[in-house]
This record gives structure tokens, C-alpha cells and sequence, in this order.
């Protein structure tokens, strides 16, 4: 898990350039998985490849079972890395490839300007 904006329930899992093996992008790019309307994950900090596979209706009763709540099953994304398998349950996923810095992100900014108020 590279980031998590609380206030756009956004998560971001990124693969970063400077990690290069036998099946990344030859330019060095990053691989980012940007999810929206985020409303559970169970990932560990640290993922060692990864691959994104549909739920069986099985998996998502399981999952609803554990959650004691009804799930979307479009809206749940099971990642399976080092044999294991996590969730994340979020409205939206958008899977890019970007040159962005480490300490870019593609999570939206939320900029906001106070005003400066002087005293008189």
C-alpha cells in the first residue's frame, strides 16, 4: 500500500520505477492501482508482485459472512500476491502507468487557500 487519503477514500497501490525486474515496463516506469470510494481493504503494508482476479460468489459470501454486511460484488478487487489473498472493496479502479516522482501522487489533491487575516 503506497497511500491512503482518508477525506477521498482514495488508496493507491504503486509499483515505483526504481524496482525493475523481468516483468515491469522497460522504461522505468511506475505502475500505479488507484481506487475510489475505497470501503474496506485487507492488504499488508508490502506486496511482492501482484495479480488482480475476479471473485467467485463463493469468495464474496465468504467476505460478507466476515464483514456481516452485504458486498457489491463488482465492487470487490481480490489481489493475490506470495500465494496469499487480500481484498479491497472500492466503487472504482483505474490502473495507469506514469513517470511521476516518489513523492508525486496520483490521489486527487484536495487544495484548499485560507484566507490571511491581519490585525489592525
Amino acid at each position: 500500500m503506497w497511500q491512503y487519503a482518508v477525506d477521498k477514500k482514495q488508496l493507491l497501490i504503486r509499483s515505483p520505477k526504481g524496482w525493475q525486474t523481468n516483468s515491469t515496463p522497460s522504461e522505468g516506469t511506475n505502475l500505479d492501482l488507484l481506487f475510489n470510494s475505497v470501503k474496506y481493504w485487507k492488504l499488508p503494508a508490502c506486496l511482492i508482485g501482484i495479480e488482480l482476479v475476479y471473485p467467485s460468489c463463493e469468495e464474496v459470501s465468504n467476505l460478507e459472512s466476515i464483514l456481516e454486511t452485504k458486498i457489491n460484488a463488482s465492487e470487490l478487487r481480490l489481489i493475490v500476491s506470495n500465494a496469499q489473498q487480500f481484498y479491497v472493496i472500492a466503487s472504482e479502479l483505474e490502473i495507469s502507468e506514469n513517470n511521476l516522482d516518489i513523492f508525486e501522487t496520483t490521489i486527487q489533491q484536495n487544495i484548499r487557500f485560507r484566507s490571511q487575516v491581519k490585525d489592525e
